[in-house]
């Protein structure tokens, strides 16, 4: 995982105290070489900011990551960010089918998080993506070997024509869920409000409420009985 040494958007630079010694020369030199990078880094956010302004709508107060990225040939408000959203990961309208994205307010998307749409993906209020998570709306491929052979060799520009029907269902995941580390939300999933997906889960079926799922298939591990929902919004309207 090719985290950014910016996580969570903290300070950046920390002052760098060169005191006389032997030393001092590769301290400077370090120091230059964190400033470069630095340089780099924020020249790559920039970019990121820019290209999400172009192919999306973003609310209030984003912050955009200098590894994210969004990929929509289609109108912007076919990817949709709610307000203080965190992206990091990359948000992809797929071009045979292009879907819509809608990320709620105060969601976090981590490194390499990946959401490929061809219908409809939807995340709701401060839910948590971590590291790596993968939503396909759709199966990316046709199941017929010889349409998925063909298929590819349409997108390699080798067969003329349209690309053949990709299977599609929309995805659901509700407000302050939380999908662990590289956990992967299959095609038709609804994931209910206040629930957990285990780390590197592979979900293909509908999660229920304040449940803990886990595995692949991921299965009921526990329901999450201490907690109530709806749950008080007065975080939120602190933040205000």
């Amino acid at each position: 995982m090719p985290a950014d040494h910016f996580h969570s958007f903290g300070n950046a630079v920390n002052k760098l105290v060169v005191t006389p010694g032997p030393h001092r020369v590769r301290r400077w030199l370090a120091l230059a070489g964190r400033r470069i990078r630095e340089y780099w880094e924020h020249l790559a956010a920039l970019d990121a900011v820019e290209r999400f302004h172009e192919q999306a709508i973003l609310g209030a107060n984003c912050r955009i990551g200098s590894r994210a990225w969004c990929v929509n040939r289609g109108a912007r408000d076919n990817i949709q960010l709610g307000n203080y959203v965190v992206c990091r990961g990359l948000l992809r309208c797929e071009n045979f089918s292009p879907g819509k994205i809608v990320i709620g307010d105060y969601v976090y998307i981590g490194d390499d998080c990946l959401l490929s749409c061809a219908e409809r993906i939807e995340i709701g209020t401060l839910t948590l993506l971590a590291h790596g998570v993968q939503i396909f709306d759709n199966d990316s491929h046709p199941i017929d070997p010889y349409l998925r052979g063909q298929d590819f060799l349409t997108i390699l520009g080798q067969h003329k024509g349209p690309r053949n029907k990709i299977a599609s269902k929309p995805v659901k995941i509700g407000e302050r869920a939380w999908i662990g580390l590289y956990a992967i939300i299959t095609k038709g999933v609804q994931i209910g409000d206040g629930s957990i997906v285990a780390a590197g889960s592979v979900v293909t079926a509908d999660v229920p409420p304040l449940t803990l799922v886990a595995g692949n298939p991921a299965r009921v591990v526990k329901e999450l009985t201490d907690f109530s929902l709806p749950i008080t919004d007065k975080l939120l309207e602190k933040s205000k």
